[in-house]
């Protein structure tokens, strides 16, 4: 039995996500579940721009721990690719938002609907 879960997320030049017109992404990642888990997030840029962290999501009932935001990550209008990886098996208990900026604005928004998920 799999133990864990990955969202991915790829912006290229002619995608849903157009590369083109994304500067930055703020990404926000919370815990609807009851069950503890681990998420390493991944992010790769044709500029070289590598993101690598690891967080630990409390239960959602506990509040604190339970919601990660990493902010202004830059892309520079060119592609990008997100990965992230858990270790619980049940996707549907975690909320990913992607907020994609230009200028500091928010000027799309994409949630884990529109991430491939991998269970």
């Amino acid at each position: 039995m799999k133990t864990i879960s990955i969202f991915q997320f790829i912006s290229h030049v002619g995608a849903a996500a157009d590369s083109r017109y994304i500067q930055a992404f703020d990404l926000t990642v919370e815990n609807h579940g009851e069950e503890e888990f681990d998420i390493l997030i991944q992010g790769e840029s044709e500029c070289g721009a590598n993101t690598l962290m690891l967080y630990h999501m409390s239960a959602a009932s506990k509040g604190i721990g339970s919601k990660v935001t990493v902010s202004e990550v830059p892309t520079n209008f060119g592609p990008f690719s997100l990965q992230l990886v858990s270790n619980i098996n049940d996707a549907s208990r975690t909320a990913v938002t992607l907020f994609a900026k230009q200028g500091g604005s928010v000027i799309a928004i994409f949630t884990q609907q529109h991430f491939s998920i991998l269970e």
